[in-house]
């Protein structure tokens, strides 16, 4: 979806002109970028959370050479998606999936030479 079209549904559902629309979505984005740009957090309930993250300074490799590079320290935005609408787009996800595991070993093993073992990894051969 492109802006144009983002300001044509904004303005058809919120019964104002596509102008209006136009600043109104101008207007919340100028704000999300200079409130993280403050190092504020933006939390907009059911999309998620704007964020700037700071990341320290740190040694790297050069995968050529292997010698080592300084990466110095810098600022990335960062975009934590609601679990609301993660749901609403992916579905609702179910627990973990729990597997019963059933051995196969109802009696002791015996090894090859007829001494009980405790595993059949232990078994010796003759």
């Amino acid at each position: 979806m492109t802006k144009a079209q983002l300001v044509a549904k904004l303005a058809e559902a919120g019964g104002v002109s596509r102008k209006q629309a136009d600043d109104f979505l101008t207007a919340l984005i100028d704000n999300v970028v200079k409130t993280v740009k403050k190092g504020e957090a933006l939390k907009i309930p059911g999309l998620g959370i704007f964020r700037l993250r700071k990341m320290k300074a740190r040694i790297g490799r050069n995968p050529q050479t292997g010698e080592p590079i300084k990466i110095p320290a810098r600022k990335k935005v960062g975009f934590t998606v609601a679990k609301a609408f993660k749901e609403a787009v992916l579905g609702k996800k179910s627990g973990p999936l729990r597997v019963k595991v059933i051995t196969a070993w109802p009696v002791q093993p015996t090894a090859i030479d007829g001494n009980k073992t405790s595993s059949p990894a232990t078994a010796t051969c003759p």
